[in-house]
C-alpha cells in the first residue's frame, strides 16, 4: 500500500487525480452518488491489481458532512 501524495503534485495535476477520483467513485458506488452532495478526496493510498483506497467526506446540503472510506477499482478511458 503506497500513499498517494497531493501535495507533492502541481495544483492542476492533483485537481484532475481527485476529479478522476471522484468520478470513478460515483460510477462505482451507488450510494454516494445518492447522497448528491460534494465529495472531498481528504487521502489515497494505491493498493495492488488497481485498487485505490480513499477516504473521503460528502458535503451534504445542510452544511453537515458524511466520512466514509471505500475502495474502488481504478479503470482506464479508452481513447
Amino acid at each position: 500500500m503506497k500513499k498517494i501524495r497531493f501535495d507533492t503534485m502541481t495544483w492542476t495535476g492533483a485537481g484532475l487525480l481527485k476529479s478522476s477520483l471522484s468520478r470513478q467513485l460515483i460510477e462505482q458506488h451507488a450510494d454516494i452518488k445518492e447522497m448528491g452532495g460534494q465529495i472531498i478526496i481528504k487521502e489515497a493510498w494505491q493498493l495492488t491489481k488497481g485498487r485505490t483506497k480513499l477516504v473521503c467526506a460528502v458535503r451534504l446540503d445542510d452544511g453537515s458532512y458524511f466520512n466514509f472510506t471505500r475502495t474502488i477499482q481504478l479503470t482506464t478511458e479508452a481513447d
